[in-house]
């Protein structure tokens, strides 16, 4: 059982992050990734498998559904920014999923997800195209945090505080972990709330072990599929 502080890196992560921290939990998943039966990629909102061995840190599963932000053409405009991925120095990923070209800038709090039109070129001016309806407030924000990038090639991270209902999937991630290892819900709040509240407050009926039936309840719930609750646009509640 790891210790809390294993689970930190969750608090930078973003909502399709940390829907594959959830995915990867699930044992059905690790047995269709085992079999690599593309058939079976639908099911769990995929284009294509990803090993459920890696955390949201070095993971890049591709979702079946577009960026919200996407890098469109236009004529050429003195006003109008030029395409130049390696400008900002950050550290990008690039991936062609058979029709668009995605990019992540991991770099970025938030991280910032796009995908670059097939007749945009290097060097080519453009625009960000947004979604109409929900997304749309997503996607003006991340066409923001990209401008800024290209203009502060330092990249500098932000401190932020994180939001309770982060917390809540830190907790919950690691006490899915810990019913994997077999422990108990006494050994969770152990792990939660310290030996000291334990010792001092568990009992069978406390808020202690209610809190963490309730996180082992909801982990299971994510787990099982409610994780594509987190593949939508805009913020979403965790």
């Amino acid at each position: 059982m790891q210790a809390l502080a294993a689970y930190l890196y969750v608090l930078g992560l973003d909502d399709l992050a940390m829907a594959w921290e959830y995915l990867r939990r699930n044992p059905d998943y690790h047995h269709d990734w085992a079999k690599r039966d593309e058939r079976a990629l639908a099911r769990w909102m995929l284009n294509a498998f990803e090993d459920p061995g890696l955390d949201a840190r070095t993971a890049h599963p591709l979702w079946a559904i577009d960026p919200p932000l996407q890098l469109v053409p236009v004529p050429d405009d003195p006003e109008a920014p030029r395409l130049d991925l390696w400008k900002c120095g950050c550290d990008w990923h690039l991936t062609h999923d058979g029709r668009l070209l995605r990019a992540t800038v991991l770099a970025a709090t938030p991280t910032v997800r796009l995908a670059l039109c097939p007749r945009l070129g290097d060097g080519e001016c453009y625009a960000y195209r947004l979604p109409a309806g929900g997304g749309a407030s997503a996607a003006r924000r991340a066409a923001l945090d990209t401008a800024a990038l290209h203009e502060q090639p330092a990249c500098p991270a932000a401190v932020r505080p994180a939001r309770r209902a982060v917390l809540v999937s830190m907790h919950t991630l690691a006490v899915m972990d810990a019913l994997a290892c077999g422990a108990s819900e006494r050994d969770m709040g152990v792990l939660l709330f310290g030996c000291g509240r334990v010792a001092a407050e568990w009992s069978a009926e406390s808020a202690l072990r209610a809190q963490v039936r309730h996180l082992v309840k909801r982990g299971r719930q994510f787990v099982a599929g409610g994780y594509r609750k987190l593949l939508g646009t805009g913020d979403l509640r965790r």
